[in-house]
């Protein structure tokens, strides 16, 4: 389960002494950024806000509501308001049971070696394989066969609202698109599987309904849900790939596979995001400061910083209207940023943003902050404890990431339809280049994608990954340091 900081907005009397810090928050466009809708204590409730603007599902539409099906609804390490949490699904508790069964819980009942179990668990997601190389994951697919056909069909709903929570230690629960992972795994480790077996139909509907489950995520309101989103169709790329390489498609049978992956649902953007969960995050930090709360250990807990960090920035004597009207407008800067189109330029400017908050020293002590510039000093202060080195830079390289490993995706369905046409891969990867289609560009280098043959006639294609430097065409290892590109290698057919 993952946790995102978003503390519930209680109402306490202001103090009564004349400091600045003694001001009461406007509710205002410049201040709170919402006027509605307001708690029975008048204050903007943010939670409530996010569901309104982001459910446009019914139970009939929503995808959420056919995988809570499938995945049931744990509590997890906090309480949760159950039946409201499905209320707002529309369906009951009842409703809903376990029926996915995880690897890692199939995997208690053998008594195998569980490093051994561990290395199988990777292979079955990223390579072919069969009963006779993992007979262990193949009772873990027979098992899950009823599961299995349950997500297909869900996925294809058109619509995803997960509801967001505080639960009493005011953090937002969004347990979904964890489970959603484990839906992901078995999917991808059902289409490898077949890929063996040579099941073109199944290979590509488990492949398709892991894209769309990883779309319906990445639908949702905050920035962990576009990760996991993310990651998921990460997954079902690499099963992607495998399948051009591995498989040999006609060309109607492969332009019926293409027309369905540009009908699945493009991912919320970034800037929305930022715009929206991440500013009222902020928010929510600011007016629970302002109050005097007590919440100090969940920030540090949350954003994984040094309590002092915390405790610094509460006593400090500022007006906490100007501090958010000064958090607003670094909301507003990044959000622009990060909507403009991906590219070299943006990199740099949301580099430049991520340098000076890094490099920001925040005071050491609460009276440090009496000066003119102590509001933006103290909106400064709780950016940089929630955007920690990189963190800002990762979250908006996610969508230069989706953008490239699309385009790969589409360079590699042409170069196997060239190759089915003219029997070898072309010299070239301008030779791709017809009135159709026209060669996109790699987004973290602003240039061509790289592309060359190998000695078996087969070929490769690569881009720049997060490090926005040519790699050779290094794949990811175990490293997660390792610098790497985005790599696609096809066999000859």
């Amino acid at each position: 389960m993952t946790h995102i900081c978003l503390l519930t907005v209680l109402i306490l009397p202001a103090p009564q002494d004349e400091t600045l810090r003694s001001r009461p928050i406007r509710i205002a466009k410049e201040t709170t950024y919402l006027t509605e809708p307001l708690d029975q204590d008048g204050n903007v409730d943010y939670v409530e806000a996010l569901n309104r603007i982001h459910n446009q599902a019914t139970a009939a539409t929503n995808a959420n509501v056919a995988m809570r099906r499938v995945l049931g609804r744990t509590d997890g390490d906090e309480p949760l308001p159950r039946e409201e949490y499905f209320q707002r699904l529309g369906i009951t508790i009842d409703e809903t049971r376990l029926s996915l069964v995880p690897f890692q819980d199939f995997a208690r009942t053998s008594a195998r070696d569980p490093a051994d179990l561990s290395r199988e668990r990777r292979t079955i997601t990223e390579t072919p394989w069969d009963d006779s190389s993992c007979p262990f994951s193949t009772d873990w697919l027979a098992v899950n066969a009823a599961a299995l056909q349950q997500l297909r069909d869900a996925a294809k709903r058109p619509d995803w609202f997960e509801p967001l929570f505080s639960p009493t230690n005011r953090l937002i629960d969004v347990a979904t698109p964890q489970d959603s992972r484990n839906a992901a795994r078995l999917l991808v480790a059902s289409a490898m599987f077949k890929i063996g077996s040579n099941d073109k139909k199944r290979v590509w509907e488990d492949i398709l309904t892991c894209k769309r489950i990883g779309a319906h995520v990445a639908q949702g309101a905050t920035v962990i849900e576009g990760l996991v989103g993310h990651a998921i169709e990460n997954m079902a790329r690499k099963a992607e790939y495998t399948f051009l390489s591995e498989v040999r498609l006609p060309n109607t049978i492969a332009q019926r596979y293409r027309k369905e992956l540009r009908n699945i649902r493009p991912p919320r953007d970034m800037a929305s995001r930022i715009a929206e969960a991440e500013r009222f995050t902020f928010l929510e930090i600011v007016c629970a400061l302002h109050r005097g709360e007590d919440i100090a250990e969940n920030i540090a807990r949350a954003y994984s910083v040094r309590i002092d960090s915390v405790n610094a920035i509460k006593s400090a004597d500022v007006d906490y209207n100007d501090v958010l009207v000064a958090g607003n407008a670094w909301f507003d800067r990044v959000a622009a940023v990060s909507a403009e189109p991906i590219g070299p330029d943006r990199f740099r400017k949301l580099q430049d943003i991520t340098t000076k908050l890094v490099d920001f020293k925040p005071p050491d002590n609460a009276t440090e902050y009496n000066g003119p510039d102590g509001a933006k000093q103290m909106a400064t202060a709780i950016l940089r404890l929630m955007y920690a080195p990189r963190t800002l830079l990762a979250i908006t390289n996610v969508e230069a990431r989706q953008l490239s490993r699309k385009r790969l995706s589409d360079i590699a369905w042409e170069l196997r339809a060239f190759s089915r046409k003219n029997g070898e891969y072309p010299k070239e990867l301008s030779d791709l280049e017809s009135e159709q289609f026209k060669l996109p560009l790699d987004p973290f280098s602003g240039k061509p994608f790289v592309y060359s043959l190998d000695a078996d006639d087969g070929c490769l294609i690569y881009g720049w990954s997060t490090n926005r430097k040519d790699d050779g065409g290094t794949e990811p290892g175990e490293s997660v340091s390792q610098d790497y590109d985005d790599v696609v290698r096809l066999k000859k057919q």
